[in-house]
């Protein structure tokens, strides 16, 4: 998910009272952990016998205040690396990102009816009018907050595609707690960079309606060189990836049980159209980017 959506359960603090503070834990579970190396054969022939291999991870975070789970949080991890030979053949690769689902929020009408609302918001979303979009992608689209396809890329800030890539020496052993090194201010002392994406929380707040998370994510390495530098959000097949990494944020409440669910599919929802209501609503919120530059 995405470069701006950065998963730290704050709002999820912010709303829990001082004393109930001390009473919020955080469980890491369903680790899964990848890594591909280019065979002989095959790296001779894509001209990538430069690069020493492709780590993938991801953990879901799930953050519990005790004695009450109307409050419960779940958000997914990812990290991906990747190394090369030299430190002159870091640059020869970035990631590409992909996105598909939504998040929407849920209640149980008095009626019985379940409501689902799109109320979630992107902003500095690629191609979209001044970046602001509701969190939804019914197909597979390129989850960038600029028309750059590179995952934490940024041309507003710097030309350099690798700038906000990171690392840390030694490599770490797992999903870093905290950032790393930033290419673009200290050159690495090894080959090997990495990017981080956390994603929007799934949660219960109070009387207000559930927050669900349908997303599927497509994480892949390129050469630099084959990633165009602007590119139309839906125009996913720009080039062949070296390699390529699926994962899931899928936490969909279930009212008439009042428990969550984890399909292995995006749900229904994500597919159906805006209604006028929230048309407007994402016409009223670009007005006003418009009005606040």
């Amino acid at each position: 998910m995405r470069k701006t959506i950065i998963f730290t359960y704050i709002m999820a603090l912010l709303i829990w009272n001082t004393e109930a503070l001390s009473q919020v834990t955080s469980v890491i579970s369903e680790k899964r952990h990848t890594r591909y190396v280019p065979n002989k054969k095959e790296c001779k022939k894509n001209d990538t016998c430069d690069l020493k291999g492709v780590t993938f991870r991801v953990q879901l975070e799930h953050v519990h205040l005790e004695g009450d789970a109307t409050r419960d949080q779940y958000g997914t991890d990812m990290y991906a690396s990747y190394e090369t030979n030299t430190l002159e053949k870091v640059k020869k690769y970035v990631f590409v990102q992909f996105i598909r689902g939504c998040v929407f929020h849920s209640e149980m009408l008095p009626t019985g009816e379940i409501a689902n609302y799109f109320t979630e918001s992107r902003d500095g979303y690629m191609d979209t009018p001044y970046g602001y979009t509701l969190f939804r992608h019914p197909n597979w689209e390129i989850d960038s907050i600029d028309e750059d396809p590179v995952y934490a890329s940024n041309p507003d800030f710097a030309e350099n595609r690798h700038y906000l890539y990171q690392w840390i020496d030694p490599a770490p052993s797992w999903i870093p707690e905290k950032q790393g090194n930033l290419y673009g201010e200290k050159p690495p002392k090894f080959p090997r960079l990495f990017i981080v994406d956390h994603t929007v929380s799934a949660g219960l707040f109070w009387n207000i309606p559930t927050k669900n998370t349908s997303l599927e994510f497509r994480t892949c390495l390129y050469k630099t060189v084959d990633v165009p530098r602007k590119r139309e959000r839906g125009d996913i097949n720009f080039a062949t990836p070296v390699t390529c990494f699926e994962w899931s944020h899928n936490f969909v409440y279930n009212h008439g049980i009042k428990d969550w669910e984890r399909p292995t599919t995006i749900a229904e929802v994500c597919h159906r159209p805006l209604n006028a209501l929230e048309i407007r609503q994402e016409e009223l919120r670009r007005r006003w980017f418009i009005d606040h530059p």
